[in-house]
């Protein structure tokens, strides 16, 4: 996360995982962009860029693939960035430069990128930085550049929101996060066990999405459900924003559910 906020440096406390994002590839995104018609920079010789990149656990293993590539990350969080710059330092990385600084501030000096990845914020800041994030994508992309931004989807989302509802209700603000997270547990387990011998459709979703809350790393569980912000869109919202920064969505990184004959005749 790279807000500028109070609560930012939370991030300094409790790191996010470091894990590589497969969908957030230059390659998956120069696939897709193929298949649109685009003729994206080749992979192996490209620049890339990832807006809150943490520790750079998603960059790193890229630059060791493809050392004729250069890698920029930047992170708000001064703690995963010396994290990222030790890994780099043992892995005698050469083409990968983790910078310590906001979104915000972002500005012409970062250069220009084949490829631009933002997995994780868009959804967690508030308007001023997701509007800065799509002025970075418009002003630093290439021609031809592909930018790849996550985001909390509608309507599936509206399920998945309903945990962090309980977790806001089971504790407060005050509360230490890994407590937060406990009590979160807690509760939706009393849900699941409540809602056990009931098996309409409704219930089964609900259990099925609480399941999968309970079973996730604290770390996740406090950034995605406690984070003050955490802004769901629908996709047709997202391409509206996309287009007031006079950019296109071109596609989903998961090529397969855009096409209606994935999702049965009658569809």
């Amino acid at each position: 996360m790279s807000n500028p906020s109070a609560t930012a440096n939370i991030y300094d406390e409790i790191p996010y995982e470091a894990h590589s994002v497969a969908k957030s590839h230059p390659d998956r995104m120069a696939t897709v962009a193929r298949l649109f018609g685009l003729k994206p920079k080749r992979i192996d010789r490209c620049r890339v860029l990832e807006l809150g990149c943490a520790m750079g656990a998603n960059l790193i293993p890229m630059a060791e693939r493809h050392p004729e590539s250069t890698f920029v990350g930047i992170d708000y969080s001064a703690r995963q960035v010396e994290t990222g710059h030790a890994a780099v330092e043992r892995l005698g990385l050469t083409n990968i430069d983790l910078k310590h600084l906001s979104i915000l501030d972002v500005g012409a000096e970062v250069g220009k990128f084949d490829y631009i990845i933002t997995h994780g914020v868009y959804s967690w800041v508030d308007s001023e930085v997701r509007d800065k994030i799509l002025d970075i994508v418009h002003e630093h992309l290439e021609p031809q550049g592909i930018g790849y931004v996550s985001f909390n989807a509608l309507p599936a989302w509206h399920l998945r929101g309903i945990a962090r509802e309980i977790g806001f209700t089971a504790s407060s603000s005050d509360t230490p996060p890994t407590e937060r997270v406990a009590r979160m547990r807690q509760a939706l387990q009393f849900f699941l066990a409540a809602l056990a011998p009931d098996n309409s459709p409704y219930a089964r979703l609900v259990k099925t999405d609480f399941d999968f809350v309970t079973r996730q790393s604290t770390n996740y569980l406090y950034h995605e459900y406690f984070e003050k912000t955490n802004q769901p869109f629908y996709v047709h919202e997202f391409a509206s924003h996309l287009a007031s920064h006079r950019l296109q969505y071109l596609g989903d990184a998961v090529i397969e559910t855009m096409f209606a004959a994935n999702l049965g005749q009658k569809v």
